[in-house]
């Protein structure tokens, strides 16, 4: 997911950077992780699928054509 990526950048870089010199920084990436994390839940939410899921794809899509069509007909 992306928030976990965002999260292993900060430790990546964290060690690297010294609070003194960017504070500001990680600080940002913190809350950049927060609000990524939040878009993920919200994604989740009101989809009813995950964020990321095994295939790389942003949103689950159902596998099955059967589940497809049946979506399609509860959009129409």
């Amino acid at each position: 997911m992306l928030s976990d990526s965002v999260a292993q950048w900060r430790s990546v870089l964290k060690p690297l950077v010294s609070n003194a010199d960017a504070p500001e920084m990680l600080l940002t990436l913190r809350l950049f992780e927060l609000e990524v994390r939040h878009m993920e839940m919200t994604i989740e939410y009101l989809t009813g699928r995950p964020h990321a899921p095994l295939n790389d794809q942003l949103l689950a899509f159902p596998i099955l054509p059967e589940e497809l069509q049946k979506e399609a007909t509860n959009v129409i």
